[in-house]
């Protein structure tokens, strides 16, 4: 058995970043096999698939890069996989974009995946597959280039990407997010409305697309986006405070706004931050008791938020003019 292992971070504010490349190539390669779905398993995404008579494992990791190796591990622990037959794709800032090399062993090169699975496997013998990514521009940081916005490099390899593989979804949203970051909105409407054809049910997409007609100041349209990603979501409260935001600050619409927020709420009861805007709300319209209550709960949740004093005044605030709205005349 072999296993091919792609390195990156879970989560959707990593989707497209340098530092993901590893989970980008994994994607392509099972789009290629004709494979279709990940299982979980161990810790990190997989799928099975025969290559010449031999049962391949493709996985990516959802510990985070610097803990892989503790996925790895255990796969190669469970299924007795020799390390000359374990591959690990990732990216490296010491190539040029575009380049990718080719080793049989080594070190880790200061990669934290890498230097996570060495560790775990005790052996660095394993073959590896790195792609460049390059090095940030003027000396920036590494860190803020592997994890933040695609240059215009990046961008033109990912479009290669795409024009190689133009119904990879994955490789659409990668490029989608990256002109979003870029702030190009009529290119990143372009390509989710094409992705959305291949996939409607795309979760992130939806959102992305919200987020998209938000800038480009279409709020009612990013309304109505929003509410599909909602319906499609596995975290809808974070959804619900989108909206809301956009119903308290562009539309005014406290009231809506409330609702919203109590659903924010019902989806997540731990959402402090749907706390902190119902409390405030509830006060914009006079409603004391209710917004003491809210905000109480914002600071049983956030004690050591960096507004936990200013909280406490106005829940202060909000229980004096309580008890003067009961006082007799």
């Amino acid at each position: 058995m072999k296993l091919v292992a792609g390195l990156g971070n879970p989560g959707r504010e990593y989707e497209g970043t340098p530092h993901n490349v590893g989970f980008q190539v994994v994607d392509l390669l099972i789009e290629h096999l004709g494979i279709s779905g990940f299982q979980s398993k161990f810790r990190s995404k997989i799928c099975r698939a025969s290559i010449s008579g031999e049962s391949c494992l493709f996985i990516k990791p959802q510990t985070y890069m610097n803990k892989s190796g503790e996925a790895v591990a255990e796969f190669v622990n469970f299924y007795k996989i020799p390390i000359e037959k374990i591959v690990i794709i990732s990216d490296d800032i010491d190539l040029p974009p575009g380049k990718v090399r080719f080793r049989d062993e080594g070190g880790h090169g200061g990669h934290n995946g890498l230097r996570s699975i060495i560790e775990s496997l005790g052996s660095g013998d394993f073959h590896r597959i790195r792609f460049g990514v390059g090095r940030p521009e003027d000396n920036g940081s590494v860190v803020g280039h592997v994890l933040g916005r695609w240059s215009e490099a990046e961008i033109k390899l990912t479009r290669e990407a795409f024009n190689l593989a133009p119904k990879h979804i994955p490789t659409i949203y990668a490029l989608a997010s990256a002109e979003f970051q870029q702030q190009n909105i009529g290119e990143t409407l372009n390509l989710l409305k094409k992705l959305l054809v291949l996939d409607s049910k795309h979760y992130w997409a939806w959102e992305l697309l919200a987020d998209s007609y938000r800038e480009q100041g279409n709020i009612s349209e990013a309304l109505i986006t929003y509410n599909k990603a909602a319906e499609l979501s596995e975290d809808k409260s974070a959804i619900f405070m989108k909206i809301a935001r956009l119903e308290l600050q562009e539309l005014n619409r406290i009231q809506s706004a409330m609702k919203t927020l109590k659903r924010a709420i019902q989806a997540d009861k731990q959402n402090a931050d749907a706390y902190y805007y119902l409390g405030y709300a509830q006060k914009d319209l006079g409603r004391w008791k209710d917004a003491s209550a809210s905000l109480r709960m914002y600071l049983k949740l956030k004690p050591k938020s960096g507004f936990a004093l200013e909280v406490k005044q106005d829940i202060a605030d909000l229980e004096n003019r309580d008890v003067e709205s009961e006082r007799p005349f």
